[in-house]
């Protein structure tokens, strides 16, 4: 009874802020995020009920690209001159 108490006090608390929040920027900001004013309310409900999942790490180091031919570094007598 208690945690569940606690979720939804939570929960209430997000959605008011993030309606605020959104309720605070102007008609063109909200427009160029595709949001129309009287929208709003449902946009954070559907946001809350359906959370973007936060990006994941990758599970293994990536390879840095490596640099293309005309990029190519050689030294030559402890000079560095570009290859083409």
């Amino acid at each position: 009874m208690i945690v569940w108490t606690a979720k939804a006090l939570r929960k209430w608390w997000i959605r008011r802020t993030r309606q605020n929040e959104l309720s605070a920027l102007d008609d063109r900001t909200l427009k160029d995020i595709g949001i129309l004013r009287p929208e709003i309310p449902l946009v954070v409900e559907l946001q809350i009920e359906r959370p973007v999942p936060a990006r994941r790490k990758p599970l293994f180091r990536t390879r840095q690209p490596t640099a293309g031919p005309a990029q190519a570094c050689i030294a030559v007598e402890g000079k560095s001159e570009l290859a083409a």
